[in-house]
């Protein structure tokens, strides 16, 4: 019975692992915004310490942390 548990235990380890190195491999294609020019930002110009709408647009698909 003591096999069997820390079998399993190691086998979670090792999934909990690969989650974590999952963003490392994988991906080799290079469809990141490669310039300023290729993602807009409207408005221009933030104020701080007031709501205002913000657009983000670009060609290619892209992710945006806000």
């Amino acid at each position: 019975m003591l096999g069997r548990s820390s079998s399993q235990a190691v086998l979670l380890v090792l999934l909990m692992f690969s989650a974590a190195f999952s963003g490392c491999f994988g991906e080799n294609e290079s469809t990141k915004v490669s310039s300023s020019e290729d993602a807009v930002v409207t408005p221009e110009i933030l104020v701080g310490g007031v709501f205002q709408g913000l657009t983000i647009s670009a060609e290619k698909d892209l992710s945006a942390f806000i």
